[in-house]
């Protein structure tokens, strides 16, 4: 077994990094599903306080997950990013729908995100479960 710790970590820094390619990638589209103006790439540099903020919360968000499959017992990359995804689906996917309805959010910005913080549960639990 690895130190619980290092697995926390390296979890919530993947889904971190994960999550800065994927916003990376979808960041125009991600703005105007949120009523942002449009910036030329460059234009605007990106504010260090949330990023440290997301980087705490994914960690916190690891130890979470760690704790959830070390009770249930998982062990293995497959059936951690299976249980990853019940918990993706099941918590995150299904409060950022019903936040972005009530917000009145397009399904663009509820697909962009609600997808993101699936994945990152998917992440965690894949790399969670492989390192247990």
């Amino acid at each position: 077994m690895h130190n619980p710790f290092v697995v926390i970590l390296l979890a919530g820094l993947a889904a971190w990094l994960f999550g800065a390619a994927w916003y990376t990638t979808l960041g125009a589209p991600w703005q105007r599903a949120h009523g942002f103006p449009p910036c030329e790439p460059g234009q605007r540099k990106m504010p260090v306080i949330p990023l440290v903020v997301c980087f705490v919360g994914e960690v916190v968000m690891a130890a979470v997950v760690y704790q959830t499959l070390d009770h249930l017992g998982v062990v293995g990359a497959g059936f951690g990013a299976i249980a990853g995804l019940t918990l993706g689906v099941g918590f995150l996917l299904t409060s950022t729908v019903i936040n972005h309805q009530f917000q009145q959010k397009p399904w663009a910005a509820t697909l962009i995100d609600g997808v993101h913080w699936t994945a990152v549960v998917v992440i965690q639990g894949a790399i969670i479960g492989a390192l247990v």
